[in-house]
């Protein structure tokens, strides 16, 4: 299957935003930079990840970076709307999230995703044990 083949089935799947991994954007980014750009640049996008860091850049604006399974700047980059300062700061390491933003491309290496909101994540329900 065709990376544009495969990135358009992607795209198809939500009205809300596009919903993908941060692991797998990173990974579009880099098969083809020009190619995400044009699917994911500008359009509201749905990505969920685990944080990596949670930091604040000169102008204040809170940062969440989520992880992608690579070292150093690597790392999806989510600049949070003012609304967002509240609930990162009750968030940690390692919480798994999901993001509603505008994507904006890549930067020194990291996909950038801006204006992001919280979105709800479903937690897995837990299986009982049966008793017999």
């Amino acid at each position: 299957m065709s990376f544009v083949l495969l990135l358009s089935i992607l795209l198809a799947t939500s009205s809300n935003g596009e919903q993908i991994s941060a692991k797998s954007l990173k990974a579009y980014y880099d098969n083809n930079e020009v190619s995400a750009d044009r699917y994911f640049k500008g359009r509201m996008i749905e990505v969920k990840g685990k944080i990596r860091s949670i930091k604040k850049d000169f102008l204040g604006t809170v940062i969440i970076y989520l992880d992608t399974g690579t070292e150093g700047f690597m790392d999806v980059m989510c600049r949070l709307n003012k609304e967002g300062e509240n609930e990162a700061a009750q968030k940690n390491v390692g919480d798994i999230v999901a993001f509603r933003g505008i994507g904006a491309g890549m930067t020194l290496g990291s996909p950038v995703v801006n204006k992001c909101d919280f979105v709800a994540v479903e937690k897995p329900s837990k299986k009982r044990k049966s008793t017999k």
